[in-house]
Order: C-alpha cells, then sequence, then structure tokens
C-alpha cells in the first residue's frame, strides 16, 4: 500500500482499491478498506512500543516459506497467502 499527502488530503493506494481522506470524511473504492487497515497498523505499531523500521526482518527459506519478525527472528508469525 502507498500513502502520501497532496494539499492537507490524505489518498492511500494498493493493487487493487484506492482511499482518499479529507475534512475528517473518508471516501474508498475496491475490495479493501485501505484507511481502516490503516489505523489498525498504526494502533498495532503504538501498541508495540513503536519499533523503529530496522527492527523489523524477514526471513526467506529454501522452500520458499516467507516469516516476518521483529527484533528476534524465532519470534517470527508467517506472510498471509497473496
Amino acid at each position: 500500500m502507498a500513502h502520501w499527502t497532496q494539499d492537507g488530503e490524505h489518498w492511500w493506494c494498493s493493487r487493487d482499491s484506492w482511499a482518499y481522506a479529507t475534512d475528517g470524511t473518508v471516501h474508498q473504492w475496491g475490495p479493501r478498506d485501505l484507511a481502516d487497515e490503516t489505523a489498525e497498523a498504526l494502533a498495532w505499531w503504538e501498541g508495540a512500543g513503536r519499533p523503529e523500521m530496522f527492527a523489523f526482518g524477514l526471513t526467506v527459506t529454501a522452500d520458499g516459506d516467507h516469516r516476518v519478525w521483529l527484533g528476534d527472528p524465532s519470534a517470527a508469525w508467517p506472510l498471509p497467502a497473496a
């Protein structure tokens, strides 16, 4: 997902969805609720102690398994299926 501001308004886009927020109103198109996903991600990040970007890691095994981790590679969680 990408996010940018333009003239004080917020825009989000993904492969299949868009969202636009201005003056406290959010307009969305597509199957995903990008503004809510962003709010949930922000709440998770704040609840995790606002970790730095470089505290996150990605491990990919030879058999194609992908795991994301925060701080400790042994505490990884699998990525959702695409």
